[in-house]
């Protein structure tokens, strides 16, 4: 079959590369001799414990006698096709109806190393042959359709392209912009024998949908080549450089919060927390209290924030057989009970497709405001026992009274263990200081 240009998929850290002009031939090259595939497979076994590459744990097979070598301007490409478990499958809002298929892709690097990468194809070609040597890096075929994504998982960098006929479809000028700036994501998943699925992890993800750009373009592959010289690359997505520092002053500019912060301010003296949950679907819907110290509300499919009142030290009856005055002295930092609801949002974020940098909890106070971030894996994140943990927490607390942020940390490190959990304290001033612990003992304070 002919074959059509296309634009590069540049690989995030890929500076423009030039265009250029050359057959069939000069593209597609094939290795005399299977040395260069042994090398390759020798040097990702033995570097296999450092990859990063999450869908190898997932992998029943790598086809290294399928390996397809070919050779171009970026020199020479070895794609290597790999098969999933049995009932493991990847899946995204662009591609539900699309069938996944998978490579590895190798360049080589210095000191005879190899640059590594996760290429996913996805076709609406149920007869598609992952093992065609003429569908490669350098060359597509004419009646393809669908999109290839290849991910840097050093990088954390994402490249995406549709294609429609084995062309780049032109864009669509009249798309809102809102939907162009959608996050989309690609999941792991198991397909059950009723058609369900469950999500295993969350792969990547990349922004402004699946849509590429550019004008349609004459001979190449998803790697780029041709002899057009004209027209723009797909764009480049890095998600590698995700700051929540840019979530927060986004979060801090919008009036709804402004207003729902204002009203919180207000409560410091009342007996019973207040606050609101929000999500995308029902906007800042108002918590019940429970008892005097916590909050209690519905976490839908899009609820991405809590944000709540520690109220002040106040003093009430209580009867125990005989009526007496209690004195309650909230702490001005998250509870356990805090933090295992933030571990509840990212848990309900994850499964629903929600970006987790949005999601966050705070807490206002009289004594200052605090947000909680998340920048681990969400794998790792989990539920726990909150209640069993309130006496240590206390005695936590007490011990580091003039440091309550540091006392938190060591709190969530000691007792929680859960990585990537991220302090913030909002200052009064506008300004935003991210905290964390530079060693053992020692808080570290950083502007935003």
């Amino acid at each position: 079959m002919a074959k059509k240009s296309i634009s590069k998929i540049i690989l995030g850290f890929l500076i423009t590369l030039l265009l250029f002009s050359c057959s069939t031939e000069e593209n597609i090259t094939e290795s005399s001799t299977n040395q260069d595939v042994e090398k390759v497979k020798k040097w990702f076994e033995s570097d296999l414990n450092t990859t990063k590459l999450k869908i190898i744990e997932y992998t029943k097979d790598i086809q290294w006698d399928k390996a397809i070598i070919t050779n171009g301007e970026k020199g020479q490409i070895i794609e290597v096709p790999i098969t999933l478990l049995d009932f493991v499958t990847t899946t995204n809002t662009s591609a539900k109806k699309l069938t996944d298929h998978h490579r590895l892709l190798f360049i080589k690097g210095e000191n005879k190393t190899y640059k590594y990468y996760d290429l996913q194809i996805f076709t609406s070609d149920s007869n598609f042959d992952n093992l065609d040597k003429n569908f490669n890096y350098y060359s597509i075929k004419d009646d393809f359709n669908g999109f290839v994504t290849i991910f840097d998982p050093v990088k954390q960098i994402v490249g995406s392209q549709k294609f429609k006929n084995g062309k780049i479809p032109k864009p669509n000028i009249t798309a809102k912009e809102d939907a162009m700036a959608e996050e989309n994501c690609t999941y792991l998943v198991w397909i059950y024998e009723d058609g369900s699925i469950d999500i295993i992890t969350r792969l990547y993800c990349e922004a402004g949908g699946l849509t590429g750009g550019g004008p349609v373009r004459g001979a190449g592959g998803y790697g780029g080549g041709g002899t057009s010289g004209t027209g723009t690359n797909p764009p480049i997505i890095d998600y590698s450089v995700k700051n929540p520092c840019d979530k927060i002053k986004t979060l801090k500019e919008d009036p709804n919060y402004k207003n729902a912060v204002a009203a919180l301010k207000e409560n410091f003296k009342l007996q019973y927390e207040t606050g609101y949950y929000i999500s995308e679907s029902n906007g800042y819907e108002a918590g019940t209290p429970v008892g005097n110290l916590q909050l209690s509300g519905k976490i839908h499919a899009d609820t991405y924030g809590i944000i709540h009142v520690h109220e002040d030290e106040f003093t009430h009856q209580v009867n125990n057989g005989i009526l007496r005055d209690e004195e309650v002295k909230p702490i001005h930092m998250f509870s356990p009970a805090d933090v295992n609801k933030f571990s509840s949002l990212l848990i309900n974020a994850n499964k629903h497709q929600t970006p987790l940098d949005k999601v966050f909890i705070e807490m206002v106070s009289s004594s200052g405001r605090y947000q909680l971030r998340f920048e681990g894996n969400v794998n790792n994140v989990k539920n726990f026992d909150y209640e069993s943990l309130k006496e240590t927490y206390k005695e936590k607390m007490n011990l580091y009274s003039n440091d309550l942020e540091t006392g938190l940390l060591m709190f969530i490190k000691d007792y929680i263990g859960i990585d990537g959990i991220t302090l913030f304290k909002m200052n009064d001033d506008g300004s935003t200081d991210r905290k964390t612990l530079s060693s053992p003992n020692v808080l570290a304070t950083n502007p935003c």
